[in-house]
């Protein structure tokens, strides 16, 4: 794994929508998918999009990582946050596979699901997954060892805030060709340091270790200065 640190906010998000631009507009015969994040650490990236979309190829799909059990307009579920990028960006809603916080926990599972194996069995590829780090070493919503070992291709945990969560699985996360972890504040640095030097510690080291394309992408915060 590779850390770039950044000294400004703004230049790491210019740079996370350079990628995710060059990646909306790759192609083939096969579906082809970018992975994205919610919570707030992309906001600013997805908003950049939203103002000037992308030249997203046609068919171009989006796959949500994961996804807390809200309702879809709660300020809590994470794609009421992409809707505008989506729509500016003409991705439409029958190429965008996320939970949908309409339904109950184990149908919102079910359907999340079957629509992951679906772009599978299709041959589906996924050129860029944009994730998070949390403090804690999570990643998506995969929070501990055995959510991480499960072979399903996604999985339902109950998370610490007393919400249901469901993620894509470890399987279908480590589907990507390339990984950036975009990470932002200094309470994040002792996760960055523990995926870098002991990453079987946390989930998210425990899902890439040994992948061949992951970068960290780090802003420790204003007037923190820069490590490493």
């Amino acid at each position: 794994m590779l850390l770039r640190n950044f000294e400004a906010e703004d230049v790491l998000e210019a740079a996370v929508e350079s990628e995710l631009r060059r990646a909306l507009a790759f192609g083939g015969l096969a579906p082809h998918a970018v992975m994205l994040t919610g919570g707030k650490t992309p906001l600013g990236v997805y908003r950049r999009l939203e103002c000037g979309p992308a030249a997203v190829i046609a068919g171009m799909h989006v796959i949500m990582s994961d996804e807390r059990c809200v309702d879809p307009d709660s300020p809590q579920n994470n794609l009421r946050h992409l809707r505008g990028m989506l729509q500016a960006n003409r991705i439409a809603a029958e190429r965008v596979i996320a939970v949908d916080g309409g339904l109950l926990p184990q149908a919102a599972l079910n359907e999340f699901r079957a629509g992951l194996e679906s772009f599978i069995a299709a041959g589906g590829v996924i050129p860029l997954a944009l994730l998070g780090l949390g403090a804690d070493g999570h990643l998506a919503g995969l929070f501990t060892r055995e959510d991480v070992e499960s072979q399903d291709a996604a999985v339902m945990v109950q998370r610490a805030d007393g919400l249901t969560g469901i993620s894509a699985g470890a399987s279908v996360l480590r589907l990507a060709k390339r990984v950036i972890f975009m990470v932002k504040g200094a309470d994040k640095q002792n996760a960055v340091d523990r995926l870098l030097e002991d990453p079987q510690q946390i989930p998210a080291g425990m899902v890439y270790a040994g992948h061949s394309d992951v970068e960290i992408w780090y802003w420790r915060g204003e007037g923190l200065g820069i490590r490493g």
